[in-house]
């Protein structure tokens, strides 16, 4: 419920930043990815789990934000890029904001101008841990 929980608060952040969301392994977002900006959300990882009344799960979170790439300078890129992690950085602070959200670390933002999908883009790799209250150990009605 956790991992469901904070997926749908990051889609829910990426659309009220006007991109389109897609979940998968990245390798995947060629045959899938159609409309840009684009968040192209990889699957949760399971880091770690503490505690026993109050457990905390914590997750590794990896994110590909994606503009097309409309054959920009290397100057132009790197404006791009520094837009895309200024959104970056919106997602992982209001993160912090949402219910059961205990902390958030290591932020890492990667720029690349590899294309995931046959449209070309400019793409950011984001990745951070994210440690949360689990609901379902403290009230296991909700």
């Amino acid at each position: 419920m956790v991992r469901i929980l904070l997926n749908n608060y990051i889609k829910q952040l990426a659309q009220s930043m006007q991109y389109a969301w897609y979940t998968g392994f990245v390798h995947r977002a060629g045959t899938v990815a159609e409309w840009f900006p684009a968040l192209w959300m990889t699957p949760l990882k399971l880091v770690g789990v503490e505690g026993r009344q109050e457990r905390r799960i914590s997750y590794k979170v990896e994110f590909y934000l994606m503009r097309l790439n409309e054959r920009y300078t290397e100057h132009a890129k790197e404006k791009v890029w520094a837009r895309m992690e200024k959104e970056a950085v919106e997602i992982y602070t209001q993160l912090a904001l949402q219910n059961n959200v205990i902390a958030l670390r290591n932020l890492r933002c990667s720029p690349n101008e590899t294309a995931y999908t046959g449209a070309g883009e400019l793409s950011l790799q984001v990745e951070f841990e994210i440690e949360l209250f689990d609901n379902e150990c403290i009230n296991p009605e909700i």
